[in-house]
């Protein structure tokens, strides 16, 4: 699947992991949005349209299921993909999120994960608008 034109929300407190993550989609010609914040990520997601949601565990302003929470309170179709270096899986799928990655990422496995979730909402917004 292309993935060329997508727009991804980026919500992760280091600046290093953000410039490999948009490097690594800007390869595909993804649109990368980041912030290291909660409140500005969930503002941004309020007010902008994505195709997917990138959630760090541990923001300096909150927790990535908070983040999960809030974004589900108004979009509950956008595939949002949680990370953690700790076994947070169960927490980040109550929270709403479609898929988790454990640290270290594993980038064909990360980038495989990326493509599914962007297929799948893909396939389900054509559904929504026919």
């Amino acid at each position: 699947m292309s993935k060329s034109g997508k727009r991804i929300l980026c919500i992760e407190d280091d600046a290093d992991t953000c410039e490999l993550l948009t490097t690594w989609l800007g390869l595909s010609e993804c649109v990368v949005i980041s912030t290291s914040m909660m409140a500005t990520g969930v503002e941004l997601a309020r007010k902008q349209s994505f195709d997917l949601y990138l959630v760090d565990s541990r923001l300096p302003d909150g927790r990535g299921e908070e983040v999960c929470r809030r974004i589900r309170s108004f979009d509950s179709l956008t595939p949002i993909l949680f990370w953690s270096a700790d076994d947070e899986r169960r927490a980040a799928y109550a929270a709403g999120a479609q898929a988790f990655v454990a640290k270290p990422i594993d980038p064909l496995s990360f980038m495989q994960t990326i493509d599914d979730l962007l297929a799948r909402h893909t396939q389900q917004k054509g559904r929504c608008e026919a």
